[in-house]
């Protein structure tokens, strides 16, 4: 009898793949994007059902009913999960936030934390999100691009249609996997390159006393000089720096790259993410109106913009336009939301020579 049950549930598997390889050939075939399966819209709908039980903690604070989810590395039965808060997306912060878990999670098993590729076997997985694609913001589809692989919005597919998994039964227990909310953790992550981010560019850089766009660049390009010389790239942070400028006050903000750790965390995110997200000290708002960026600022920054940070630039409309000092040739430096709009990224060609 024992026999014939496995046999049974042999023939089921055997029919699942031959289901799953049919659906994955005409998918390439019309070029269709790929629709989630019933184990993956299960295992989204429990970890909505988590997130709604703490939408009462969190209040207004939190999106209602927006959830992504990253799915463990070699069928692992582990999610991690994360809700839109605070004016950043569920996506970003399922990303920002997974990077960030498995940092602490090596720091707390003796590692030193500094790897480059921290959380690499997750960002290979695809990211599911609970709303259709018009909720995915431009910021959190160019934080999957830069930092992850792939993003399928739940609400673009009938959910009478999902294809079934070839590895899922009906039967099995979503319950049984462990979820991991990495929300606090993306938050970690956001005021850590908040700080270090600030440290790291204030000790490198003459910044915060310049007066002019050129000091900046110039101070910049001496301090990325000596990192360069005494610095291996693998394992450690970029040394790109970009600052808040205006020029009636000159250079009032400054950050660094401290990416060695986390791949999110760029210059420009740790630059501008904290205050988009509310999280940036008032005791840096501009004295005459109370405003964490000055209207008609600039942002500077050593290295042109990807397409997750040009993204996030675009989200603030006191920004008026932003000057790189190097040019990046890079595919995730191609074909930005500034580059959209050539009025609003300009290089910069006035250095001391």
């Amino acid at each position: 009898m024992a026999h014939s049950s496995g046999a049974t549930r042999a023939r089921g598997r055997r029919a699942r793949r031959t289901c799953v390889a049919t659906a994955h050939a005409e998918r390439r075939r019309t070029n269709a994007p790929r629709a989630p399966t019933t184990r993956e819209r299960a295992i989204v709908d429990a970890a909505r059902a988590r997130t709604q039980r703490c939408d009462d903690d969190v209040g207004a604070r939190a999106r209602a009913g927006e959830v992504a989810v990253m799915l463990a590395p070699k069928k692992a039965r582990v999610v991690a999960y994360a809700r839109g808060e605070d004016g950043v997306g569920a996506t970003a912060r399922c990303v920002i936030g997974i990077r960030e878990y498995e940092r602490e999670r090596v720091i707390a098993g003796g590692g030193d934390g500094m790897l480059r590729n921290m959380a690499d076997a997750w960002c290979r997985q695809r990211v599911f999100v609970s709303c259709a694609s018009d909720g995915v913001s431009e910021f959190d589809r160019a934080v999957v691009k830069v930092c992850a692989t792939s993003i399928s919005a739940l609400g673009d597919f009938d959910r009478a249609l999902a294809p079934m998994d070839e590895d899922f039964d009906e039967g099995d227990d979503i319950d049984a996997y462990e979820f991991i909310d990495v929300t606090p953790a993306s938050t970690r992550a956001i005021v850590r390159g908040m700080n270090e981010g600030r440290e790291r560019a204030r000790a490198s850089v003459a910044a915060c006393s310049t007066s002019s766009s050129r000091e900046f660049f110039n101070s910049a390009r001496e301090s990325i000089g000596a990192v360069m010389k005494t610095e291996s790239r693998r394992g450690q942070s970029r040394a790109v720096f970009a600052a808040l400028y205006h020029e009636d006050r000159g250079v009032y903000d400054v950050a660094a790259n401290v990416n060695g750790d986390n791949k999110a965390l760029h210059a420009e995110m740790c630059l501008l993410l904290p205050i988009k997200a509310g999280l940036a000290p008032l005791a840096r708002q501009a004295p005459a109106h109370g405003k964490l960026i000055e209207p008609r600022s600039n942002v500077l920054v050593t290295l042109q913009c990807c397409r997750m940070c040009a993204a996030l630039i675009r989200e603030f409309s006191d920004i008026e336009r932003v000057t790189y000092a190097t040019a990046d040739d890079g595919p995730l430096a191609k074909s930005t939301a500034l580059q959209r709009e050539p009025i609003a990224e300009f290089p910069f060609h006035d250095f001391d020579t």
